[in-house]
């Protein structure tokens, strides 16, 4: 991967590039760029290598690590998290 600064006709390969860069560079089997509508957390990319989550799934919110973790009430990070989706995120839609 390279660290020279590209520019993208779009936010959808935007997007999937600097998740890929991510997951190189880290590691962990789940990247995503996210957005809330109320309380449904909408994916709009991801980089899942283990968990099934693709672009256009929908997850509750407020049941989400990252909820509790914007909350302060959990992690900033969780690097290890079950195989199958965590259960957390079995309420979306």
């Amino acid at each position: 991967m390279s660290d020279r600064l590209q520019s993208y006709s779009d936010f959808a390969t935007a997007a999937i590039a600097i998740l890929r860069v991510l997951q190189h560079r880290l590691g962990f089997d789940l990247w995503m760029i996210t957005r809330t509508v109320q309380n449904d957390w909408i994916v709009l990319q991801a980089e899942d290598r283990g968990y099934g989550v693709q672009s256009g799934d929908s997850f509750c919110w407020a049941d989400s690590f990252c909820s509790r973790m914007v909350q302060g009430l959990g992690p900033q990070m969780h690097p290890t998290l079950p195989k199958s989706r965590p259960t957390a995120m079995l309420n979306g839609h």
